[in-house]
């Protein structure tokens, strides 16, 4: 899953930048695997098991390479990049 919806509630305290601390709760609260981000501060500041703080090359890195075991097929058509795939995701995650 991509994304799961959740409400938030103030906990985290940890981020030398008080502004992201929002984004530390969310992602525990969603129990997300990753919390990725291009911030200096999330990227240095540690977060409770299982969440891993990646940089967003990271996360790409790290897609790139599984994205052939989620389907069997071979695509029709190359994506354009990460970001168009993602767009198609979410919008059919919309839809339903």
């Amino acid at each position: 899953m991509i994304f799961r919806s959740v409400k938030h509630h103030r906990k985290f305290t940890k981020c030398s930048d008080p502004g992201d601390n929002y984004l530390f709760d969310l992602a525990i609260q969603a129990k997300a695997d990753y919390l990725v981000s291009g911030d200096g501060d999330v990227l240095d500041t540690p977060i409770p098991p299982p969440t891993k703080v990646i940089s967003y090359t990271q996360f790409k890195e790290m897609f790139e390479i599984q994205k052939p075991l989620l389907n069997d097929k071979k695509p029709t058509q190359k994506p354009q990049g990460f970001l168009d795939w993602l767009k198609k995701d979410l919008a059919k995650f919309f839809k339903n």
